[in-house]
């Protein structure tokens, strides 16, 4: 009997929960005629197989290095990866650990013609998914222009209704305009926070405000009636919570205060520096800041190579968007229990490692004391006046060793 593991994913196109039940249903059949013993099932939900960002998947290729199963059985070679790329790294990662990908409604044999067979499979998968996304933005661009709903997006004092038009929501608007008034004011957004948790007021996600969620919807134009989806933007196509006048002079005052603190370029914290490399030519991003045309600094990551001009075309990012998003996806992917235990084994290798390493050198640095204590003992004999053809012999046989445990001993301690 093999070990072999199930893996099963649903993209948010279409699909929903039952499309797990059926792929685990169709990969479990397969597994018992092919006489294979399923020792764990990972699922991924909602998530697309464009990216290898999924959190079991992830899991899976990490369980894989324990050597627990050696084949993954999946419902369709598209549910392990809709990228080839992907694909191709993920197997051969699989393949030095000894285990295999299996398709439970695919007969793929292990004959030559299959390898053409599973790259067709790959690429039409890859295909069908770079058309998929085509059609669907193009179908939320025209929702967009005719001021509907796309999902995501939703912000404080709005809902979406059943003819998928934002709609007024009279509680939500009323703390809108609450946050509009006070910084009018000239509240700070300390104070501004303070009173609205203070009245038990929440964010669009129900969560207390922070000064970040008071950024938001201040910066927000959809508040005068714009309609903003990407680079869309459609004068009156949401109702007006903030009238013209408020919103100007908010805007006013909240481009001074960018004005105010603008740093200059050292001052910034890129801590990203070193860690981050660009994407189209590997060349580091390097830290970098630029001024606007109404005076506000902006930090940016900029790739080494156009910035040195070799002709990288690479655009700049910001650098608190990208800094934001590496925190966000370190902290949904590494602080978890099953990658913490991961980090925790690989560390104990190591500590093994270290011990063993540990336990050379002490022997090299007591064989190298004996061996340098033998040449001290013969030098004593020389300036004695004992030396003999046979002490020069036995101090030839003691330098060469002297001269090999010292190689070791630096090795083992660098």
């Amino acid at each position: 009997m093999e070990n072999g593991v199930i893996y099963a994913r649903y993209s948010s196109h279409n699909q929903r929960e039952e499309s797990i039940e059926g792929q685990l249903r169709e990969c479990r059949r397969y597994a018992q005629e092919q006489g294979i013993t399923v020792v764990e099932e990972y699922a991924d939900r909602a998530i697309s197989g464009k990216t290898d960002n999924r959190a079991g998947f992830q899991k899976m290729i990490r369980d894989a290095e324990k050597g627990r199963f050696s084949v993954v059985i999946v419902y369709k070679l598209d549910r392990f990866a809709r990228n080839r790329y992907d694909s191709a790294m993920y197997k051969a990662k699989l393949k030095r650990c000894g285990v295999r990908v299996a398709s439970a409604m695919e007969q793929l044999t292990d004959g030559p013609e299959s390898i053409i067979l599973e790259a067709m499979l790959e690429g039409m998968a890859e295909y069908y998914s770079a058309n998929l996304a085509q059609n669907i933005k193009r179908g939320m661009t025209e929702n967009a222009l005719k001021g509907l709903a796309n999902g995501g997006g939703s912000c404080l004092g709005y809902y979406t209704g059943e003819d998928k038009k934002y709609h007024a929501d009279e509680v939500g608007a009323a703390t809108v305009r609450l946050i509009y008034e006070l910084y009018d004011q000239g509240r700070t957004y300390t104070d501004i926070v303070r009173t609205l948790n203070s009245q038990g007021r929440k964010t669009y996600k129900g969560r207390p405000f922070n000064k970040h969620s008071l950024s938001t919807i201040l910066h927000n134009r959809r508040y005068i009636g714009d309609y903003v989806w990407g680079d869309t933007v459609i004068p009156g196509g949401m109702p007006q919570i903030i009238d013209r006048d408020l919103w100007e002079r908010v805007q006013a005052k909240l481009k001074r205060k960018e004005k105010a603190p603008a740093r200059a370029r050292g001052e910034y914290d890129f801590i990203l520096s070193g860690k981050l490399f660009c994407g189209r030519c590997g060349s580091p991003m390097i830290g970098d800041s630029g001024t606007s045309r109404n005076g506000v600094k902006h930090f940016y990551y900029t790739c080494g190579a156009k910035k040195r001009g070799e002709g990288c075309r690479k655009k700049s990012v910001r650098a608190a968007a990208i800094e934001d998003e590496v925190i966000n996806t370190t902290i949904r992917t590494i602080l978890q229990d099953s990658m913490l235990e991961h980090i925790a084994d690989k560390v104990m290798e190591y500590q093994v490692r270290s011990t063993d390493s540990t336990l050379l050198i002490e022997q090299y640095q007591g064989q190298l004391k004996e061996t340098e204590a033998a040449i001290a003992g013969l030098l004593k004999a020389i300036e004695a006046g004992m030396f003999t053809p046979s002490m020069k012999r036995a101090h030839g046989r003691i330098r060469k060793p002297k001269k090999r445990l010292t190689g070791r001993y630096t090795a083992g301690r660098n």
